[in-house]
């Protein structure tokens, strides 16, 4: 990804990073989320959140 320029995160986009545990909550709110072969509980979620979002 980091080739590509598609290395990202939400910091560079100007999300608050206390705003992340709401977005992890919404992940359950999808319609398709329940589509994926391992469907992650909101804490786990949370935790990618938290750890991808100053990844350089």
């Amino acid at each position: 990804m980091k080739n590509m320029g598609m290395w990202l995160n939400f910091r560079q986009f100007g999300v608050a990073y206390d705003i992340l545990r709401k977005i992890a909550e919404r992940g359950h709110e999808l319609p398709d989320y329940q589509a994926n072969p391992r469907i992650a509980d909101i804490e786990e979620i949370y935790r990618e959140l938290k750890e991808g979002y100053n990844r350089v």
